[in-house]
């Protein structure tokens, strides 16, 4: 167990820091910022800026784009948030748990399901996809992405070329 903890945190380093370097890439544009606080929606749509946020009455929800689209949906105790930029679309949907998702750049998509307690995180660069959900992670694309699933443990990273996945415990 030890050794797949490891894999899947190099795993998510290695992934993290080439998305990390796609974030400094993205133009600066104005932001839909939407919040939802406790038993809140929150909708914008403001030219290529699209968000979306819902929590019901234990949970928080934030989704953030900036030419892009975000949606971030909590429940259970929960704690959203997407993120979606320069083309990119994130969607975080999360019982019980905290789910991040990150789309940064053209054709990228990063969604995530979890109702799982702990932590999730799923991001993509240009032209990347990841998927996060209890049991899986999926990364694939013509760029970066990664995904992890801290509570199952189910994990990927994918360069553009090759993908590097961790299977979750069932």
């Amino acid at each position: 167990m030890k050794r797949v903890t490891r894999m899947a945190a190099v795993v998510m380093a290695a992934g993290a820091a080439v998305l990390g370097s796609s974030l400094f890439a993205a133009p600066s544009a104005e932001a839909a910022v939407c919040i939802a606080r406790p038993t809140t929606d929150t909708t914008i749509v403001d030219g290529p800026d699209a968000c979306r946020s819902v929590a019901d009455m234990s949970s928080g929800a934030a989704a953030f784009s900036a030419g892009g689209v975000a949606v971030a949906d909590a429940a259970g105790r929960g704690t959203g948030l997407g993120v979606g930029v320069a083309g990119g679309v994130g969607a975080a949907e999360v019982r019980d748990g905290t789910l991040v998702a990150v789309a940064v750049g053209p054709a990228s998509v990063s969604i995530g399901s979890v109702t799982e307690p702990l932590f999730g995180v799923v991001a993509s660069g240009p032209s990347g996809q990841a998927l996060v959900t209890d049991d899986q992670a999926e990364c694939a694309g013509t760029g970066v992405a990664v995904a992890w699933n801290v509570a199952t443990g189910a994990a990927c990273a994918h360069d553009g070329f090759h993908t590097w996945a961790v299977p979750g415990r069932s």
